[in-house]
């Protein structure tokens, strides 16, 4: 991951073209597995920065950058391959919210509902969908 930022930042001399694609209308709502259509096609940008936010209560934000070539061959359906994810800490460093995300089509991504991983006891709890909230997708383009 250290390394692709590296590139981001260095790789495209006049830096980057930042393109919203799509926002989330409610981002302090529960926000359910679904799927989302962006305003361009992904695949015209090099890079696609996710940002969300902990929870639907809590407005602390975080972002995760994808590599578009890497991210729309992942539809979700492979075994063995890279998934991409949404990741927040709980009340403890061993408790993880994630949610995952997948391509769909050029213009469209499928973003899965949130997980509780808990490492303390080895549970895994389904439906903690007002946790790991997305809030935008930004297209990244070198100039």
């Amino acid at each position: 991951m250290s390394e692709k930022l590296c590139t981001l930042r260095t790789q495209g001399g006049g830096g980057l073209k930042e393109t919203a694609l799509w926002t989330n209308s409610a981002p302090t709502s529960v926000f359910a597995n679904q799927t989302i259509t962006l305003s361009d096609d992904l695949t015209k940008y090099d890079y696609l920065k996710v940002s969300y936010r902990v929870s639907t209560s809590i407005s602390t934000e975080s972002y995760v950058i994808i590599p578009v070539d890497t991210f729309k061959n992942y539809t979700g359906s492979q075994t063995n391959t890279i998934m991409y994810v949404l990741q927040s800490i709980g009340g403890y460093a061993y408790m993880l919210y994630q949610r995952s995300m997948a391509y769909t089509s050029p213009t469209q991504m499928t973003i899965g509902g949130a997980n509780l991983i808990n490492y303390g006891n080895n549970t895994i709890t389904t439906g903690q969908n007002s946790r790991t909230i997305p809030i935008s997708v930004i297209g990244c383009k070198f100039k």
